[in-house]
């Protein structure tokens, strides 16, 4: 495999990126590679907190089950301006926002923003009562 035209997502903005260079993830299959229990090794030393992640309402998270790996890059691109729009919801809030009021928000980055409003909602409130019942 040829791996000179591989770069890191944050070597350059997505409007400077070449066609025909891709990120390592794009070029190896990284699950073969890296499974579940290396990745939350990797988690556990990074201090990363996914109970503290999910309480504070990212909107990344909860969305990622219902679009696509594209999307979902242009949901972390934005997640700040998304959040900060919604109001900075925690999990709670997310769980009871209304849809339309999702859907408006992130529909300048989804294809299919009812959709993923309604997965957003639906997950947000299987976390909290699972957190929080």
């Amino acid at each position: 495999m040829d791996l000179r035209n591989v770069y890191s997502r944050t070597d350059h903005s997505k409007e400077d990126r070449v066609s025909f260079f891709s990120t390592i993830d794009e070029e190896l299959d990284l699950e073969e590679i890296f499974n579940e229990n290396d990745f939350s090794k990797l988690l556990a030393s990074k201090g990363v907190n996914l109970t503290k992640m999910i309480e504070e309402g990212d909107i990344a998270f909860f969305a990622s089950k219902s679009i696509t790996t594209s999307e979902l890059d242009t949901i972390h691109d934005n997640q700040d301006e998304i959040e900060s729009n919604l109001g900075d919801p925690n999990l709670k809030e997310l769980a009871n926002m209304q849809k339309d009021t999702i859907e408006e928000v992130i529909a300048p980055y989804l294809s299919d923003p009812s959709e993923v409003a309604e997965s957003i909602i639906e997950e947000a409130s299987i976390w909290s009562r699972e957190l929080y019942e």
